[in-house]
């Protein structure tokens, strides 16, 4: 990880906030990324897993209360 973000974006420059899509469109863009090369990971399913899959990125929630992962990392790649 590097010790700077490439890029941070606030929401009131974006103009949307999570869960639209235009938030994510909004950072694929300013990394020059295509949505379907993008692996969003949130702990919350409403604002960090629809958003995303709706922007066309891939999303995977992750429940840190659960006793055993449901997905592998292996099985996202």
């Amino acid at each position: 990880m590097p010790d700077e973000p490439d890029l941070v974006v606030f929401s009131y420059e974006a103009g949307v906030t999570k869960p639209e899509p235009e938030i994510y469109r909004w950072v694929l863009n300013g990394l020059a990324l295509e949505s379907g090369k993008v692996l969003f990971v949130g702990d919350t399913v409403k604002a960090d897993i629809d958003g995303p899959r709706e922007a066309g990125m891939k999303a995977v929630h992750v429940d840190k209360l659960a006793a055993e992962p449901r997905t592998t990392a292996q099985e996202l790649m």
